[in-house]
């Protein structure tokens, strides 16, 4: 049953390469706001912006799917609600709220996707399949791997706070400063692993990761390039 129920989670993910794809033009087109006046463009970036939510679902991150949809679906609610019916410092407080949270959150939780459904090394063979050089794909691998073991430092420190019943005293001095430290050594030491596993040689290096190309990769590319071909559009026949 274990068995089945995994074949099945996996059986929704994406190539890597499609993901990064996905957190580029989430990047561009919706935190960027390249799509400027364009309603068609405007339009298709919600489209991207629910990417996320959708795939966090089928991946099983339900909780993280969950926080998503509902800070979305608040934001979305304050700037066709609230924001019609407010003037003056209040509205414009709403404003900025809402510009900030619509336009940072599909990026946030596309990375969080990326990080949390992708190894080491498939990112890695994504980053040579699409031709990266090695200049850049050690500090995205050392970055990539960086994030999940802060957060386990950081829930690991709250938890040997909680057992000695100091969860809500010197924020700076028990949590703050051990966290730097952690995060220090953390870096050190995932600088130090990959540079031991040779992925600075210049050789040639095998694959062990076999990246294919499945249907939903496709229909999530055809998404993903459908607010790049209506702002072309719009901007020949404009």
């Amino acid at each position: 049953m274990r068995l089945n129920s995994h074949s099945l989670q996996r059986r929704f993910s994406l190539d890597p390469r499609t993901k990064i794809l996905l957190l580029l033009s989430i990047s561009v087109f919706v935190v960027s706001g390249v799509a400027g006046s364009h309603a068609w463009v405007r339009s298709s970036t919600y489209l991207l912006a629910v990417i996320p939510l959708l795939l966090l679902g089928l991946e099983g991150r339900l909780y993280l799917a969950g926080c998503y949809g509902a800070i979305y679906s608040t934001c979305l609610y304050i700037a066709y609600v609230l924001v019609p019916i407010t003037e003056g410092l209040t509205n414009s407080m709403l404003l900025v709220l809402v510009g900030v949270f619509t336009r940072i959150l599909p990026a946030i939780f596309s990375g969080i996707y990326l990080v949390s459904t992708t190894t080491v090394s498939e990112f890695l063979a994504a980053c040579r399949k699409l031709g990266l050089p090695q200049q850049m794909t050690i500090p995205l691998a050392v970055v990539f791997r960086f994030f999940p073991t802060f957060f386990s430092e950081a829930i690991a420190i709250e938890k040997s706070l909680a057992m000695r019943g100091l969860r809500f005293k010197h924020i700076i001095r028990l949590r703050l400063l051990p966290l730097l430290i952690n995060t220090t050594r953390i870096g050190e030491e995932l600088s130090a692993a990959a540079l031991s596993r040779g992925l600075s040689a210049s050789v040639k290096r095998s694959e062990r990761q076999s990246l294919t190309f499945s249907w939903h990769d496709y229909l999530v590319l055809t998404i993903v390039t459908l607010p790049l071909c209506l702002l072309f559009i719009s901007l020949l026949f404009g």
